[in-house]
């Protein structure tokens, strides 16, 4: 059975995984040096945050870092801007230095490994940001918003499962442990999400390599691989034990995303040899498996209440990776939430031979307010503006009371989607990401939602229905403003193969929300209509009754003479 505490919680995301879209930031106060011919005055030029992991110089790759010491890091608070310096320029001590962009910056965590000189540098570069991505006050910031979990992604060679020619860096399990000691100190529990597996399990960059394709075949065809993501599995489970923290890590996540080509049978097999790994050191732990894309395939899966108990299929709900969802009006987002394709996606599964099953549950545990802009294409914008000016663009990107009331209404609805009103709906979700880069990517960023207040502070005693009101009550007060909808990439830049059909299998998506109007005032004639006839009969009857009554005459009084009988003689 799922577990019964419902899990309300967010990722820390780009931190002992990397994506080039998320990263970190920190406040640098140097004397900026262009690396353009032209000479701007110092104290002309823009100022901002060091943008980006992933935007490598050749300083970088040599060792020669920027001196953290001159400066501290800052959040993103209530977009005020953020001072910092020129990418493509480096400090060390009082020596500022001008360095050159990569030709090509590193896509993926083995991309970005494998471009410095040595591993020792390296680990040098990733340890600083090990150090700061993820501070005491971002935990405690998690839980002050009212969260019950966070779920940590790592990677499967966190513990040294590191071969010849293979570029990963180890080191990042001290970290983990520091997380998971503020953790116990803030009352949050941890799950423990080994986010990638050798080969790749989807092609993703997510998995640490991103490959040419989307498969899961660079990992599953090879046995020896499978056998090594059992392995950190029960690396990871046996660390956590050995080490005390099983009292905060209280749950694993097998693998992350597996592609949805991967042969189910094995899949099944790698899962059944993975929760038993688990299991063996954490008893009690919740088990997490990814849905491969496709939860249909796991009903009759892990059916039994007693051994898999506290096991959930994880099930990641985005809109903004398809065009057409992209293009949708703020009406048209929140009733695709609340409509026909994912009620019909949290019915797939999980279920037995007699009902819900009594033992695999389900969670929603990616989902985000981002809706209009698709990463992988800005991602590249902002990386090119990098390369040439040494500055991200909108980093410092304010968003407006308009998109802030969207971005509530349609948070608020995969809230009351995500928890599931009946149980066994879904056992809650995870958010990602706990914080993002700069600007450009502002709505994946939990913790600036909750300090701008777009994203509500949970209340963990009640549902998110009884507090924000029903899916159909959020679809008629949000406003169908169009000018909050950027979509990008703009599909008149698309090739005519990449725009998509608009046409929903939804009316009130299709509608807007208006055919629940139609649907309100026809209940609504049908209830008057009702009404209407109860009050007729009523008046018949009465008329009726008041009929009958004036028809009636009582017989008239006759008096009665006692009669006394004769006396006796």
């Amino acid at each position: 059975m799922p577990p019964s505490q419902p899990f309300r919680g967010v990722s820390l995301g780009g931190w002992l995984v990397f994506e080039s879209f998320i990263t970190e930031r920190f406040k640098i106060h140097v004397i900026l040096v262009c690396r353009t011919d032209l000479r701007i005055p110092p104290h002309l030029r823009p100022l901002q945050s060091q943008p980006y992991l992933f935007t490598l110089t050749d300083c970088d790759v040599r060792g020669e870092f920027y001196d953290m010491r001159i400066g501290d890091r800052t959040k993103h608070t209530n977009s005020v801007a953020a001072e910092g310096i020129n990418r493509n320029v480096v400090k060390i001590g009082n020596e500022t230095k001008e360095c050159t962009p990569l030709d090509q910056y590193p896509v993926d965590t083995w991309t970005l490994a494998s471009s410095f000189a040595s591993k020792e540098i390296a680990r040098k570069y990733l340890t600083r940001h090990w150090e700061s991505w993820v501070t005491e006050e971002t935990i405690a910031k998690i839980a002050s918003a009212g969260l019950t979990h966070v779920k940590i992604p790592i990677g499967h060679w966190i513990l040294g499962d590191i071969r010849d020619g293979e570029p990963w860096v180890d080191g990042e399990w001290k970290y983990f442990r520091r997380a998971v000691s503020w953790c116990r100190k803030y009352g949050l529990q941890v799950i423990a999400d080994i986010h990638t597996a050798p080969g790749s399990q989807n092609g993703f960059d997510n998995s640490g390599q991103l490959l040419s394709q989307k498969t899961a075949r660079h990992w599953l065809s090879h046995p020896d691989r499978i056998a090594r993501s059992v392995k950190a599995v029960g690396d990871v489970a046996r660390t956590v034990k050995d080490e005390a923290l099983d009292d905060v890590v209280t749950g694993v996540e097998i693998l992350n995303e597996i592609y949805s080509d991967a042969n189910i049978t094995t899949v099944k097999q790698f899962y059944e040899e993975s929760f038993e790994a688990v299991r063996e050191y954490l008893p009690y732990a919740t088990v997490v498996a990814s849905d491969n894309f496709d939860a249909g395939q796991f009903n009759g899966f892990w059916t039994d209440s007693n051994k898999y108990k506290d096991t959930l299929l994880d099930t990641h709900l985005y809109t903004v990776f398809s065009e057409k969802l992209r293009a949708m009006s703020p009406k048209q987002h929140v009733a695709f939430i609340c409509g026909n394709h994912y009620n019909i996606e949290l019915m797939k599964c999980c279920w037995d031979d007699d009902g819900r099953s009594q033992g695999l549950g389900r969670i929603i545990g990616e989902w985000t307010a981002s809706y209009d802009t698709l990463v992988g294409a800005e991602i590249n914008v902002v990386f090119d503006e990098i390369a040439n000016t040494g500055l991200a663009p909108k980093f410092d990107r304010k968003i407006t009371p308009n998109e802030m009331s969207m971005l509530r209404n349609y948070v608020e609805a995969q809230m009351v989607v995500y928890e599931g009103r009946e149980s066994g709906d879904t056992s809650g979700w995870f958010y990602w990401n706990f914080a993002m880069e700069g600007g450009v990517f502002a709505e994946w960023d939990f913790l600036r939602g909750i300090d701008e207040g777009w994203i509500p502070q949970v209340r963990r005693e009640i549902l998110a229905e009884d507090r924000f009101g029903s899916c159909e009550t959020i679809i008629e007060r949000t406003k169908d403003d169009y000018s909050v909808v950027h979509e990008f990439p703009d599909p008149k830049d698309l090739p005519p193969d990449l725009v998509e059909d608009r046409y929903f299998d939804d009316d009130v998506v299709m509608t807007h929300g208006q055919s629940l109007e139609r649907d309100y005032r026809s209940q609504q004639i049908r209830y008057g209509i009702i009404l209407v006839g109860i009050v007729m009969i009523f008046l018949t009857i009465t008329r009726k009754w008041k009929r009958d009554s004036a028809q009636y005459r009582p017989l008239p009084d006759v008096g009665v003479e006692a009669i006394k009988p004769a006396p006796s003689l």
